[in-house]
């Protein structure tokens, strides 16, 4: 597997009325540590869903809130 990978993540607007924040960053290192990284961002208070990306787009890994995670398949 590919050392890197595009993390891609959600969090809710700071107020009501606001917009959710979408959030992306390119990770250089391992699946695991891309996992884990995005599994820390999921023990916000603000975090909706999060993403670890193969460098050619297909999702590896789902991360929702509380670290809940769900694994492709592939």
């Amino acid at each position: 597997m590919s050392n890197e990978h595009n993390i891609i993540w959600v969090n809710k607007p700071e107020t009501k009325a606001g917009w959710p924040d979408f959030r992306e960053v390119v990770f250089t290192g391992a699946f695991n540590e891309a996992l884990d990284y995005i599994v820390n961002l999921a023990k916000g208070a603000r975090f909706i869903l999060g993403q670890v990306l193969s460098t050619d787009g297909k999702v590896l890994a789902t991360v929702a809130p509380q670290g809940n995670i769900r694994l492709s398949s592939e």
